[in-house]
């Protein structure tokens, strides 16, 4: 019993759980800012522990806080992205390689634990289930370890490995994406498995480049959505601009002409007394 409540998730521990659900599901769009008064009544729970689990999501770097604007889902450039998928294909390519030479039986074996739990979760249409669990489950965060490089672990797996992760999830929404991924995964570990270093560097960066491919995609499309309800809003400002604009603009129009036809009068009048004199 003791044993079962210790174990048992904090309210703090499953709000993070469905908040950073949202935020992978793109509930939580990129920027948007986290507002306490809603989300405490979306999730039927007071501020405190909501403030607890936002914190958690900022040293996670799925959260970003913002001064006199507050807490923000933290967002990237597609530009800035594109960089960071580079710089990690090259960076996990040689963990790769390295790991061939320095990975131990026992980091073997839990390599395929992970990989028949990917296919599970795969199989069940529940990825999601798999890119919300600890990074002792994730393959490539295994894999990096198992190359002995704190400096590479560091580069890899530092602040940017839950916002890294986010894209990830959305890439393997791409149909058949998560397939091939677990293929590509099944190709490195055979690799590693007869130490070929050579190979296994050649395989990761081949399976970087083909999921970078998919991040990129699925950002694109997603902005293109953005972009597109951006866009709508923005004509619907500007219809609402111009028939305020109109409306006060007419009765300017309606001044003016008043304004002339009593200049005529009173010209006419002058002219009049004039005549008179």
């Amino acid at each position: 019993m003791l044993e079962t409540a210790l174990h048992r998730p904090s309210l703090v521990e499953l709000l993070v759980e469905r908040l950073q659900e949202a935020i992978l599901r793109g509930e939580l769009s990129a920027g948007e800012r986290l507002r306490e008064q809603p989300l405490a009544r979306r999730f039927g729970v007071s501020r405190g522990p909501l403030r607890e689990a936002i914190s958690r999501l900022e040293g996670r770097g799925l959260v970003l806080r913002v001064p006199q604007q507050g807490a923000r889902i933290a967002s990237i450039s597609s530009d800035e992205l594109e960089e960071l998928l580079l710089i990690r294909e090259a960076l996990e390519g040689t963990a790769a390689r390295l790991a061939a030479a320095r990975i131990t039986a026992g980091e073997l074996a839990q390599l395929h634990a992970i990989l028949d739990y990917q296919r599970r979760k795969e199989s069940a249409g529940a990825m999601l289930d798999y890119y919300q669990e600890p990074r002792d489950l994730d393959f490539h965060y295994c894999l990096a370890r198992a190359s002995r490089s704190r400096r590479l672990m560091e580069l890899l797996h530092g602040d940017l490995f839950y916002l890294l992760r986010v894209h990830r999830y959305r890439a393997s929404q791409v149909p058949g994406r998560a397939t091939r991924s677990l293929d590509e995964h099944a190709e490195v570990l055979a690799a590693l498995e007869k130490r070929d270093g050579a190979a296994a560097e050649s395989l990761m960066r081949a399976h970087l480049a083909a999921a970078r491919e998919s991040i990129l995609r699925a950002m694109s499309g997603a902005g293109q959505g953005v972009s597109a309800a951006s866009t709508a809003r923005t004509k619907k400002t500007i219809k609402g601009k111009e028939a305020t604009h109109a409306e006060r603009a007419e009765p300017r129009a309606e001044g003016r002409d008043a304004a002339g036809r009593r200049a005529a009068d009173s010209g006419r009048r002058q002219r009049a007394r004039r005549k008179g004199d």
